[in-house]
């Protein structure tokens, strides 16, 4: 597939200018010690806007955006319209079947469906000359198996998935993810709408890797959901929305994601993130352009802007994930001291000895869990 194959010879020309201006203002930098953003904004008249970000909620700070902007004279539109993958994947797969951008110039998937989309064909290719700055990016992030060359995805954050509860409302604290199931929290307990997140933690509270689960496995998991929807325990499924009901009380424990709790720990500090004894689920969300992208070259302007540690740093001070890119430590030291030091944003060897990753599925197998889970939370 061409992936530079979009309408007018206006479009690619320019993005070749761009390609072109980016070497040569990695060279003057290297070789005057020149501000790259400074020497960036000469070229911000080759891009064009606005420029349409499709993300969750809680994943950007203040002020990146608006610095962008007047950096490169572009508008951002930036939106907040993931709930979950499922549902990111509805409102983009009519347009690219047909061969069509979804208006939407980056979008955020989380790892496995960045994954779909590149078999699919859906993304467009870039290379480090597009991206100098991915240079940047953490060791331990440069080979996913979905993407090993990272030709086509861009890792966003990285993020746990386990349990968040409300110590004032379970009135003790929780150590395993079995304690959702306590008839003392009926009624008051939450899962995710996100397939992969809520069967990898039932898993582990099972006793199974979840990187190694199978069909069998979740069939297992699947019936102690349902059952537990039969009794009452759990009361309701959420994608990324869960936030407001477990601030408010009407949630008491729930499956979470870890960033989402440092935040919401900052207007109710009653709110923790479990340490549970049989671990996590980890995963990334990746920064990825969709096919036909009106505003390719701004939305590689912004990936390459992001992954400046100084600005990721930022990012990083306000959504409070795991972040792929390095040297941002001292420099949210700097801003947050508290923040550097937090395990759930620079977690320890000893908290990474226990994150598991989901396992392998075909597209065949994908469906055919999917199913079986929708099945049980009633979508």
């Amino acid at each position: 597939m061409n992936f530079d194959n979009r309408t007018g010879r206006g479009a690619s020309a320019r993005r070749n200018f761009l390609k072109n201006a980016i070497g040569t203002v990695a060279g003057l930098t290297a070789a005057r010690g020149l501000d790259p953003l400074s020497m960036a904004k000469a070229f911000a008249d080759t891009l064009s806007g606005p420029l349409v970000m499709s993300s969750w909620p809680y994943y950007m700070d203040k002020v990146t955006i608006p610095d962008f902007e007047k950096k490169f004279g572009i508008d951002v539109k930036y939106i907040e319209d993931i709930n979950d993958n499922d549902g990111l994947f509805g409102k983009i797969a009519g347009p690219l079947q047909a061969g069509r951008n979804p208006s939407r110039d980056i979008i955020v998937p989380t790892d496995f469906m960045a994954g779909r989309l590149i078999k699919l064909g859906w993304l467009e290719k870039f290379t480090p000359a597009d991206i100098p700055n991915i240079k940047n990016l953490d060791p331990t992030f440069a080979h996913a198996s979905w993407d090993p060359d990272r030709e086509y995805s861009l890792p966003w954050v990285s993020f746990l998935s386990g349990v968040a509860y409300n110590i004032e409302k379970t009135g003790r604290e929780l150590t395993s993810i079995n304690d959702i199931f306590d008839p003392a929290f009926k009624g008051h307990v939450s899962m995710l709408t996100e397939m992969r997140d809520t069967m990898a933690l039932m898993f582990l509270a099972m006793g199974i890797d979840p990187s190694k689960a199978t069909y069998k496995d979740a069939e297992a998991a699947v019936q102690k959901v349902k059952d537990n929807v039969a009794s009452g325990q759990i009361r309701q499924f959420f994608g990324n929305d869960y936030g407001a009901a477990l601030s408010r009380g009407d949630i008491w424990v729930a499956f979470a994601w870890s960033g989402d709790v440092i935040q919401l720990q900052k207007d109710n500090p009653n709110i923790r993130f479990m340490n549970a004894k049989e671990g996590y689920l980890r995963a990334e969300d990746d920064m990825v352009i969709p096919l036909k992208a009106e505003h390719r070259d701004a939305a590689l302007a912004f990936m390459n802007y992001v992954y400046d540690p100084e600005v990721f740093a930022h990012i990083i001070a306000t959504i409070q994930y795991i972040p792929p890119v390095a040297g941002t430590r001292e420099l949210v030291r700097k801003i947050n001291p508290a923040l550097a030091d937090n395990p759930l944003i620079y977690p320890s060897p000893e908290l990474l000895a226990k994150c598991f990753s989901f396992a392998p599925l075909t597209a065949a197998e994908e469906h055919k869990w999917n199913v079986l889970f929708q099945g049980a939370i009633g979508h």
